[in-house]
Protein backbone atom coordinates (compact mmCIF):
# COMPACT_ATOMS: atom_id res chain seq x y z
CA UNK A 1 0.00 0.00 0.00
CA UNK A 2 1.18 3.52 -0.83
CA UNK A 3 2.39 5.40 2.25
CA UNK A 4 0.23 8.45 1.44
CA UNK A 5 -2.91 6.30 1.67
CA UNK A 6 -2.56 6.02 5.45
CA UNK A 7 -4.52 8.45 7.65
CA UNK A 8 -3.90 9.37 11.30
CA UNK A 9 -6.71 8.30 13.63
CA UNK A 10 -7.27 10.05 16.96
CA UNK A 11 -7.52 7.77 19.98
CA UNK A 12 -9.58 9.51 22.66
CA UNK A 13 -10.95 8.37 26.01
CA UNK A 14 -14.55 7.34 26.65
CA UNK A 15 -15.12 10.49 28.73
CA UNK A 16 -13.89 12.63 25.85
CA UNK A 17 -16.20 10.85 23.38
CA UNK A 18 -19.19 11.37 25.68
CA UNK A 19 -18.45 15.10 25.90
CA UNK A 20 -17.95 15.25 22.12
CA UNK A 21 -21.35 13.62 21.66
CA UNK A 22 -23.02 16.25 23.84
CA UNK A 23 -21.38 19.09 21.91
CA UNK A 24 -22.15 17.46 18.55
CA UNK A 25 -25.84 17.00 19.41
CA UNK A 26 -26.10 20.61 20.57
CA UNK A 27 -24.51 21.97 17.38
CA UNK A 28 -26.54 19.60 15.15
CA UNK A 29 -29.79 20.75 16.74
CA UNK A 30 -28.84 24.39 16.16
CA UNK A 31 -27.91 23.73 12.53
CA UNK A 32 -31.18 21.86 11.90
CA UNK A 33 -33.44 24.46 13.53
CA UNK A 34 -31.85 27.25 11.50
CA UNK A 35 -31.63 25.14 8.29
CA UNK A 36 -27.96 26.00 7.87
CA UNK A 37 -26.64 22.81 6.28
CA UNK A 38 -27.01 22.83 2.49
CA UNK A 39 -29.51 20.35 0.97
CA UNK A 40 -26.66 19.26 -1.31
CA UNK A 41 -24.91 17.56 1.63
CA UNK A 42 -25.77 13.89 2.28
CA UNK A 43 -22.93 12.88 4.58
CA UNK A 44 -23.00 13.07 8.40
CA UNK A 45 -26.41 14.78 8.45
CA UNK A 46 -29.78 13.40 9.64
CA UNK A 47 -32.21 11.82 7.16
CA UNK A 48 -29.60 11.61 4.42
CA UNK A 49 -27.10 8.95 3.36
CA UNK A 50 -25.42 7.33 0.36
CA UNK A 51 -28.83 6.12 -0.84
CA UNK A 52 -30.39 9.59 -0.91
CA UNK A 53 -27.33 11.00 -2.70
CA UNK A 54 -27.42 8.32 -5.39
CA UNK A 55 -31.20 8.49 -5.88
CA UNK A 56 -31.11 12.26 -6.36
CA UNK A 57 -28.18 11.98 -8.78
CA UNK A 58 -29.81 9.28 -10.91
CA UNK A 59 -33.11 11.15 -10.78
CA UNK A 60 -31.55 14.23 -12.38
CA UNK A 61 -29.64 12.22 -15.00
CA UNK A 62 -32.45 9.89 -16.10
CA UNK A 63 -35.00 12.72 -16.15
CA UNK A 64 -32.78 14.84 -18.41
CA UNK A 65 -31.81 11.99 -20.75
CA UNK A 66 -35.47 10.94 -21.01
CA UNK A 67 -36.23 14.46 -22.32
CA UNK A 68 -33.49 14.20 -24.95
CA UNK A 69 -31.00 16.38 -23.08
CA UNK A 70 -27.36 15.61 -22.34
CA UNK A 71 -25.78 15.44 -18.90
CA UNK A 72 -22.14 15.92 -17.94
CA UNK A 73 -21.36 14.47 -14.53
CA UNK A 74 -18.09 15.79 -13.10
CA UNK A 75 -16.75 13.68 -10.23
CA UNK A 76 -14.34 15.75 -8.14
CA UNK A 77 -12.01 14.34 -5.52
CA UNK A 78 -10.42 16.43 -2.79
CA UNK A 79 -6.85 15.55 -1.82
CA UNK A 80 -6.72 14.59 1.88
CA UNK A 81 -9.73 16.77 2.59
CA UNK A 82 -10.10 16.01 6.29
CA UNK A 83 -6.37 16.53 6.89
CA UNK A 84 -6.26 19.96 5.23
CA UNK A 85 -9.01 21.72 7.15
CA UNK A 86 -7.45 24.90 8.54
CA UNK A 87 -8.31 25.31 12.23
CA UNK A 88 -8.28 29.09 11.93
CA UNK A 89 -10.64 29.11 8.94
CA UNK A 90 -12.92 26.49 10.50
CA UNK A 91 -13.36 28.66 13.58
CA UNK A 92 -14.19 31.63 11.34
CA UNK A 93 -16.93 29.60 9.68
CA UNK A 94 -18.34 28.47 13.01
CA UNK A 95 -18.64 32.08 14.14
CA UNK A 96 -20.15 33.09 10.77
CA UNK A 97 -22.89 30.49 11.30
CA UNK A 98 -23.64 31.87 14.75
CA UNK A 99 -21.75 29.28 16.79
CA UNK A 100 -19.76 31.48 19.14
CA UNK A 101 -19.03 32.25 22.76
CA UNK A 102 -18.11 29.39 25.09
CA UNK A 103 -18.91 26.77 22.49
CA UNK A 104 -16.53 28.04 19.82
CA UNK A 105 -13.82 28.47 22.47
CA UNK A 106 -14.38 24.86 23.51
CA UNK A 107 -14.02 23.70 19.88
CA UNK A 108 -10.82 25.76 19.59
CA UNK A 109 -9.44 24.05 22.67
CA UNK A 110 -10.54 20.68 21.31
CA UNK A 111 -8.56 21.25 18.09
CA UNK A 112 -5.52 22.94 19.64
CA UNK A 113 -2.32 21.44 21.03
CA UNK A 114 -2.71 18.13 19.21
CA UNK A 115 0.36 16.08 18.29
CA UNK A 116 0.75 12.89 16.31
CA UNK A 117 3.33 10.24 15.54
CA UNK A 118 3.58 6.91 13.75
CA UNK A 119 4.19 3.72 15.73
CA UNK A 120 5.17 0.46 14.04
CA UNK A 121 5.99 -2.32 16.47
CA UNK A 122 8.64 -1.04 18.88
CA UNK A 123 9.63 1.83 16.58
CA UNK A 124 8.06 5.27 16.57
CA UNK A 125 8.57 8.57 14.80
CA UNK A 126 9.05 11.97 16.37
CA UNK A 127 6.01 13.84 17.64
CA UNK A 128 4.69 16.46 15.18
CA UNK A 129 2.33 19.35 15.96
CA UNK A 130 -1.05 19.19 14.18
CA UNK A 131 -1.99 22.63 12.86
CA UNK A 132 -4.78 21.57 10.51
CA UNK A 133 -7.34 18.77 10.01
CA UNK A 134 -10.41 17.66 11.89
CA UNK A 135 -9.50 14.67 14.09
CA UNK A 136 -10.39 11.46 12.27
CA UNK A 137 -11.76 8.83 14.59
CA UNK A 138 -13.37 11.47 16.79
CA UNK A 139 -17.10 11.92 17.36
CA UNK A 140 -17.17 15.63 16.56
CA UNK A 141 -14.79 15.58 13.57
CA UNK A 142 -17.31 14.64 10.82
CA UNK A 143 -19.72 17.40 11.83
CA UNK A 144 -16.92 19.99 11.88
CA UNK A 145 -15.91 18.98 8.37
CA UNK A 146 -19.53 19.18 7.19
CA UNK A 147 -19.68 22.77 8.48
CA UNK A 148 -16.36 23.62 6.83
CA UNK A 149 -17.44 22.42 3.36
CA UNK A 150 -21.04 23.65 3.69
CA UNK A 151 -20.71 26.76 1.50
CA UNK A 152 -19.03 24.92 -1.40
CA UNK A 153 -22.16 24.77 -3.64
CA UNK A 154 -23.34 28.33 -2.92
CA UNK A 155 -21.98 30.16 -5.97
CA UNK A 156 -22.48 27.54 -8.68
CA UNK A 157 -25.52 27.30 -10.97
CA UNK A 158 -25.53 23.60 -11.77
CA UNK A 159 -26.57 21.04 -9.18
CA UNK A 160 -23.93 19.76 -6.79
CA UNK A 161 -24.25 16.61 -4.67
CA UNK A 162 -21.98 16.14 -1.67
CA UNK A 163 -21.25 13.19 0.53
CA UNK A 164 -18.73 14.48 3.07
CA UNK A 165 -15.80 15.35 0.76
CA UNK A 166 -17.14 13.50 -2.31
CA UNK A 167 -18.39 16.12 -4.75
CA UNK A 168 -20.45 15.63 -7.92
CA UNK A 169 -21.25 18.47 -10.32
CA UNK A 170 -24.27 17.65 -12.51
CA UNK A 171 -24.53 19.73 -15.66
CA UNK A 172 -27.76 19.37 -17.67
CA UNK A 173 -26.86 20.49 -21.18
CA UNK A 174 -29.17 21.84 -23.89
CA UNK A 175 -26.89 24.32 -25.66
CA UNK A 176 -23.37 25.68 -25.83
CA UNK A 177 -24.07 28.10 -23.00
CA UNK A 178 -24.81 25.19 -20.67
CA UNK A 179 -21.44 23.63 -21.55
CA UNK A 180 -19.68 26.89 -20.71
CA UNK A 181 -21.56 27.09 -17.42
CA UNK A 182 -20.23 23.68 -16.36
CA UNK A 183 -16.68 24.94 -16.93
CA UNK A 184 -17.47 28.16 -15.04
CA UNK A 185 -18.75 26.10 -12.10
CA UNK A 186 -15.60 23.96 -12.11
CA UNK A 187 -13.53 27.16 -11.98
CA UNK A 188 -15.61 28.44 -9.05
CA UNK A 189 -15.15 25.18 -7.15
CA UNK A 190 -11.41 25.47 -7.67
CA UNK A 191 -11.50 29.07 -6.45
CA UNK A 192 -13.34 27.92 -3.31
CA UNK A 193 -10.69 25.23 -2.72
CA UNK A 194 -7.88 27.77 -3.14
CA UNK A 195 -9.57 30.29 -0.84
CA UNK A 196 -10.02 27.76 1.93
CA UNK A 197 -6.62 26.09 1.51
CA UNK A 198 -7.99 22.86 0.05
CA UNK A 199 -6.94 21.16 -3.17
CA UNK A 200 -8.23 18.62 -5.63
CA UNK A 201 -6.62 15.32 -6.54
CA UNK A 202 -6.54 16.00 -10.27
CA UNK A 203 -5.75 12.43 -11.28
CA UNK A 204 -8.92 11.18 -9.58
CA UNK A 205 -11.25 13.83 -11.02
CA UNK A 206 -13.36 12.34 -13.85
CA UNK A 207 -16.18 13.34 -16.17
CA UNK A 208 -18.97 11.10 -17.50
CA UNK A 209 -21.09 12.05 -20.51
CA UNK A 210 -24.72 10.90 -20.68
CA UNK A 211 -27.11 11.16 -23.63
CA UNK A 212 -26.93 10.07 -27.25
CA UNK A 213 -26.22 13.54 -28.61
CA UNK A 214 -23.71 14.54 -25.96
CA UNK A 215 -20.99 16.84 -27.34
CA UNK A 216 -18.48 15.29 -24.88
CA UNK A 217 -16.91 18.63 -24.13
CA UNK A 218 -13.46 18.66 -22.56
CA UNK A 219 -13.28 20.33 -19.16
CA UNK A 220 -10.15 21.79 -17.62
CA UNK A 221 -8.74 22.46 -14.19
CA UNK A 222 -6.16 25.16 -13.60
CA UNK A 223 -3.02 23.81 -11.95
CA UNK A 224 -1.56 27.28 -11.42
CA UNK A 225 2.18 28.10 -11.24
CA UNK A 226 2.35 28.66 -15.03
CA UNK A 227 1.49 24.99 -15.63
CA UNK A 228 -0.72 23.99 -18.58
CA UNK A 229 -4.35 23.27 -17.59
CA UNK A 230 -5.25 19.73 -16.58
CA UNK A 231 -7.80 18.06 -18.88
CA UNK A 232 -10.32 16.15 -16.77
CA UNK A 233 -10.24 12.50 -17.81
CA UNK A 234 -13.33 11.09 -19.49
CA UNK A 235 -14.66 7.79 -18.21
CA UNK A 236 -17.37 5.36 -19.30
CA UNK A 237 -17.64 3.52 -15.98
CA UNK A 238 -17.02 4.91 -12.51
CA UNK A 239 -17.56 3.80 -8.93
CA UNK A 240 -19.56 6.30 -6.90
CA UNK A 241 -20.39 5.71 -3.22
CA UNK A 242 -20.02 1.97 -3.71
CA UNK A 243 -22.12 1.76 -6.90
CA UNK A 244 -20.67 1.30 -10.40
CA UNK A 245 -22.34 3.73 -12.80
CA UNK A 246 -21.98 3.42 -16.58
CA UNK A 247 -22.63 6.20 -19.09
CA UNK A 248 -25.26 4.05 -20.86
CA UNK A 249 -27.17 3.87 -17.55
CA UNK A 250 -27.20 0.08 -17.61
CA UNK A 251 -26.28 -1.88 -14.51
CA UNK A 252 -24.42 -4.84 -15.95
CA UNK A 253 -21.08 -3.75 -14.43
CA UNK A 254 -22.58 -3.19 -10.98
CA UNK A 255 -24.31 -6.56 -11.14
CA UNK A 256 -21.17 -8.36 -12.31
CA UNK A 257 -19.17 -6.83 -9.46
CA UNK A 258 -21.80 -7.73 -6.85
CA UNK A 259 -22.09 -11.29 -8.20
CA UNK A 260 -18.31 -11.71 -8.36
CA UNK A 261 -17.89 -10.56 -4.75
CA UNK A 262 -20.73 -12.77 -3.49
CA UNK A 263 -19.41 -15.86 -5.30
CA UNK A 264 -15.95 -15.29 -3.86
CA UNK A 265 -17.41 -15.26 -0.34
CA UNK A 266 -19.35 -18.46 -1.05
CA UNK A 267 -16.08 -20.11 -2.09
CA UNK A 268 -14.37 -18.90 1.09
CA UNK A 269 -17.20 -20.28 3.21
CA UNK A 270 -17.11 -23.62 1.40
CA UNK A 271 -13.37 -23.91 2.08
CA UNK A 272 -13.65 -22.80 5.72
CA UNK A 273 -16.28 -25.22 7.04
CA UNK A 274 -16.33 -29.00 7.04
CA UNK A 275 -19.99 -29.33 8.04
CA UNK A 276 -23.08 -27.42 6.96
CA UNK A 277 -26.67 -27.50 8.11
CA UNK A 278 -29.60 -25.32 7.08
CA UNK A 279 -29.37 -22.93 10.04
CA UNK A 280 -25.63 -22.34 9.63
CA UNK A 281 -25.94 -21.72 5.88
CA UNK A 282 -28.84 -19.33 6.43
CA UNK A 283 -26.88 -17.35 9.03
CA UNK A 284 -23.77 -17.12 6.84
CA UNK A 285 -25.73 -16.24 3.72
CA UNK A 286 -27.89 -13.53 5.32
CA UNK A 287 -24.98 -11.87 7.14
CA UNK A 288 -22.05 -12.26 4.72
CA UNK A 289 -23.33 -12.83 1.18
CA UNK A 290 -26.73 -11.25 0.60
CA UNK A 291 -25.72 -7.70 1.69
CA UNK A 292 -23.37 -7.50 -1.32
CA UNK A 293 -26.30 -8.26 -3.62
CA UNK A 294 -28.57 -5.68 -2.01
CA UNK A 295 -26.41 -2.66 -1.18
CA UNK A 296 -28.29 0.46 -2.40
CA UNK A 297 -30.36 -1.79 -4.66
CA UNK A 298 -33.25 0.72 -5.04
CA UNK A 299 -30.75 2.74 -7.10
CA UNK A 300 -29.71 -0.04 -9.50
CA UNK A 301 -32.56 -2.58 -9.31
CA UNK A 302 -32.13 -4.76 -12.44
CA UNK A 303 -34.97 -4.97 -14.95
CA UNK A 304 -33.43 -7.12 -17.72
CA UNK A 305 -34.10 -10.86 -17.39
CA UNK A 306 -30.46 -11.77 -17.89
CA UNK A 307 -29.37 -9.48 -15.06
CA UNK A 308 -32.14 -10.74 -12.76
CA UNK A 309 -31.15 -14.38 -13.42
CA UNK A 310 -27.46 -13.58 -12.93
CA UNK A 311 -28.10 -12.30 -9.41
CA UNK A 312 -30.59 -15.02 -8.51
CA UNK A 313 -28.05 -17.69 -9.51
CA UNK A 314 -25.87 -16.58 -6.60
CA UNK A 315 -28.63 -17.52 -4.18
CA UNK A 316 -29.10 -20.78 -6.10
CA UNK A 317 -25.44 -21.56 -5.44
CA UNK A 318 -25.55 -20.57 -1.79
CA UNK A 319 -28.60 -22.72 -1.00
CA UNK A 320 -26.79 -25.76 -2.43
CA UNK A 321 -24.26 -25.58 0.40
CA UNK A 322 -26.65 -27.64 2.56
CA UNK A 323 -25.89 -31.28 1.67
CA UNK A 324 -29.33 -32.67 2.48
CA UNK A 325 -31.23 -30.36 0.10
CA UNK A 326 -28.68 -29.54 -2.61
CA UNK A 327 -30.47 -31.77 -5.14
CA UNK A 328 -33.94 -30.44 -4.29
CA UNK A 329 -35.67 -27.72 -6.30
CA UNK A 330 -34.89 -24.06 -5.72
CA UNK A 331 -38.31 -23.29 -4.19
CA UNK A 332 -37.85 -26.10 -1.70
CA UNK A 333 -34.37 -24.89 -0.76
CA UNK A 334 -35.40 -21.28 -0.10
CA UNK A 335 -38.39 -22.49 1.92
CA UNK A 336 -36.16 -24.74 4.01
CA UNK A 337 -33.73 -21.85 4.65
CA UNK A 338 -36.63 -19.45 5.41
CA UNK A 339 -35.62 -16.90 2.79
CA UNK A 340 -37.35 -15.45 -0.27
CA UNK A 341 -36.10 -14.95 -3.81
CA UNK A 342 -33.84 -11.94 -4.33
CA UNK A 343 -36.36 -10.46 -6.77
CA UNK A 344 -38.97 -10.50 -4.01
CA UNK A 345 -36.47 -8.96 -1.60
CA UNK A 346 -35.83 -6.12 -4.06
CA UNK A 347 -39.54 -5.33 -4.33
CA UNK A 348 -39.77 -5.26 -0.55
CA UNK A 349 -36.68 -3.01 -0.38
CA UNK A 350 -38.19 -0.60 -2.91
CA UNK A 351 -41.37 -0.28 -0.86
CA UNK A 352 -39.44 0.28 2.37
CA UNK A 353 -37.36 3.03 0.73
CA UNK A 354 -40.51 4.63 -0.70
CA UNK A 355 -42.13 4.59 2.75
CA UNK A 356 -39.05 6.33 4.15
CA UNK A 357 -39.27 9.05 1.49
CA UNK A 358 -42.96 9.89 1.78
CA UNK A 359 -42.75 9.84 5.58
CA UNK A 360 -39.64 12.10 5.62
CA UNK A 361 -37.43 9.47 7.23
CA UNK A 362 -35.14 9.92 4.23
CA UNK A 363 -35.05 13.34 2.57
CA UNK A 364 -34.91 12.94 -1.21
CA UNK A 365 -35.55 15.91 -3.50
CA UNK A 366 -37.10 14.48 -6.67
CA UNK A 367 -37.05 16.43 -9.94
CA UNK A 368 -40.75 15.88 -10.73
CA UNK A 369 -41.96 15.38 -7.18
CA UNK A 370 -44.65 12.82 -6.32
CA UNK A 371 -48.15 13.34 -7.71
CA UNK A 372 -50.67 12.02 -5.21
CA UNK A 373 -53.99 10.59 -6.41
CA UNK A 374 -57.23 11.52 -4.74
CA UNK A 375 -58.03 9.42 -1.70
CA UNK A 376 -60.84 6.91 -1.92
CA UNK A 377 -61.79 3.86 -3.92
CA UNK A 378 -61.28 4.04 -7.66
CA UNK A 379 -62.25 1.67 -10.42
CA UNK A 380 -59.37 -0.06 -12.10
CA UNK A 381 -59.15 -0.87 -15.83
CA UNK A 382 -60.72 -4.28 -15.26
CA UNK A 383 -63.57 -2.86 -13.20
CA UNK A 384 -62.11 -4.10 -9.90
CA UNK A 385 -62.13 -1.79 -6.92
CA UNK A 386 -58.72 -0.48 -5.99
CA UNK A 387 -57.77 -0.59 -2.36
CA UNK A 388 -58.18 2.62 -0.41
CA UNK A 389 -55.29 4.71 0.78
CA UNK A 390 -52.64 7.13 -0.45
CA UNK A 391 -51.84 6.38 -4.10
CA UNK A 392 -49.52 8.13 -6.55
CA UNK A 393 -49.36 8.67 -10.31
CA UNK A 394 -46.45 7.39 -12.34
CA UNK A 395 -44.89 9.93 -14.69
CA UNK A 396 -47.05 10.59 -17.72
CA UNK A 397 -46.04 10.87 -21.36
CA UNK A 398 -43.46 8.98 -23.37
CA UNK A 399 -40.90 7.41 -21.05
CA UNK A 400 -37.73 5.64 -22.14
CA UNK A 401 -36.67 2.43 -20.42
CA UNK A 402 -33.98 4.15 -18.34
CA UNK A 403 -36.61 6.45 -16.82
CA UNK A 404 -39.43 3.91 -16.78
CA UNK A 405 -37.33 1.71 -14.53
CA UNK A 406 -36.13 4.52 -12.28
CA UNK A 407 -37.01 3.99 -8.63
CA UNK A 408 -40.20 6.09 -8.38
CA UNK A 409 -41.79 4.81 -11.61
CA UNK A 410 -40.90 1.24 -10.66
CA UNK A 411 -42.21 1.32 -7.10
CA UNK A 412 -45.45 3.31 -7.45
CA UNK A 413 -47.52 0.43 -8.92
CA UNK A 414 -46.36 -1.80 -6.06
CA UNK A 415 -47.22 0.90 -3.53
CA UNK A 416 -50.68 1.56 -4.99
CA UNK A 417 -51.59 -2.12 -4.65
CA UNK A 418 -50.78 -2.27 -0.93
CA UNK A 419 -53.65 -2.46 1.60
CA UNK A 420 -54.43 0.84 3.31
CA UNK A 421 -53.46 -0.42 6.77
CA UNK A 422 -49.91 -1.11 5.55
CA UNK A 423 -49.54 2.19 3.68
CA UNK A 424 -50.61 4.14 6.75
CA UNK A 425 -48.40 2.29 9.22
CA UNK A 426 -47.22 4.69 11.92
CA UNK A 427 -43.66 3.37 12.16
CA UNK A 428 -41.14 1.83 9.82
CA UNK A 429 -41.07 -1.38 11.85
CA UNK A 430 -44.83 -1.78 11.65
CA UNK A 431 -44.67 -1.13 7.90
CA UNK A 432 -42.08 -3.89 7.49
CA UNK A 433 -44.16 -6.23 9.64
CA UNK A 434 -47.18 -5.51 7.46
CA UNK A 435 -45.24 -6.32 4.30
CA UNK A 436 -44.02 -9.59 5.79
CA UNK A 437 -47.60 -10.70 6.39
CA UNK A 438 -48.46 -10.41 2.69
CA UNK A 439 -48.16 -13.65 0.74
CA UNK A 440 -46.19 -11.99 -2.03
CA UNK A 441 -43.37 -11.19 0.40
CA UNK A 442 -43.34 -14.49 2.31
CA UNK A 443 -42.00 -17.94 1.52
Amino acid sequence: MVRSNYRPVSLTSVICKILESIVRDHISKYLKINEIITPSQHGFVPNRACMTNLLETLDVITNAVNKGKSVDLVLLDFAKAFDKVSHEKLLLKLEAYGINGVLVRWVKGFLSNRRQRVVIGDNSSEWVDVTSSVPQGSVLGPLLFTIFINDLPENIKNQCKLYADDCKLIGVVENEGDLEQVQVDIDKLQLWAKTWQMSFNYDKCKVMHFGKNNAEREYKMDLGQNSPPHIIEKTLIERDLGIIIANDLKWVHQIEKAVQTAKAIISQIRNSFMYFDAELVRLLYVSLIRPHLEYAVPVWNPYLKGDIDNIENVQHRATRLVPGIKRKGYKYRVKTLRITTLETRRKRGDLIQFYKIINKIDHVNLENGLQEKNRGIESGPAGNLRRQGVCFHRELGKIKSIRENFFTNRVIPLWNDLPVEIKEARTLDSFKAGLDKLKVFTI
